[in-house]
């Protein structure tokens, strides 16, 4: 008893195989598999060498690693991996410039607002806090929705994949800290340039 052979492909399922002896099921053509830790240059001499002792009129042809005929059979798989990634990626960058010049044109907005709480009593330091927590929390209600959204996306993303599953909770994670660390930098950075006005100009300020 083997393990499973893809010999149609890693994104193809192993069909069920038997191994006969080549000598009650001669082939025109022979393919040896070959272990060994030396370089490629030198198995091949070698088996050219034990080829040519057995009959010199074989025919030999190339030899390739195992990883190259795995990465053959998967190369249209990752071209179309590699190209959603890559318009993932651009989506991720969009997506963060977006929620930093949203939010903080929002807090922009609102340098009157604070000017107002800072002439009541509180402390710069709480106005920028709070900022930042309205900030964090808009970005968290945003995230869950598209991991909603992202959840249901990937199940197109299976047949491009190969021993791990579309919905990586890593990638799910970074993503998700990359856009609530942008969401508090854009609340933090704005709401602090706007507090450093006088309050008498802020209250002015229309």
């Amino acid at each position: 008893m083997i393990g499973d052979v893809h010999q149609l492909g890693l994104h193809e399922a192993a069909p069920p195989l038997l191994y006969v002896p080549y000598s009650q099921f001669p082939l025109p053509f022979t393919t040896v598999a070959v272990r060994s830790t030396l370089p490629e240059s030198a198995i091949t001499a070698l088996l050219r060498a034990k080829l040519s002792a057995i009959d010199p009129d074989l025919p030999f042809a190339d030899v390739n690693p195992l990883q190259w005929f795995v990465d053959r059979s998967v190369e249209d798989a990752l071209f179309r991996a590699t190209l959603i990634a890559a318009f993932a990626l651009l989506a991720l960058v969009l997506a963060a410039v977006g929620v930093f010049g949203l939010i903080s044109y929002t807090v922009t907005q609102r340098t009157r607002e604070f000017g107002i709480r800072v002439a009541l009593g509180a402390s710069r330091g709480q106005v920028v806090l709070a900022v930042v927590r309205e900030g964090v929390v808009l970005a968290i209600a945003g995230i869950a929705i598209g991991i909603i959204a992202g959840a249901v996306a990937t199940r197109a993303l299976t047949a491009f994949l190969f021993g791990v599953g579309a919905g990586d909770p890593l990638t799910f994670s970074a993503v998700a800290l990359l856009l609530l660390v942008v969401a508090a930098a854009a609340s933090y950075v704005p709401s602090r340039r706007a507090l450093r006005v006088d309050p008498v100009v802020a209250l002015r300020a229309e």
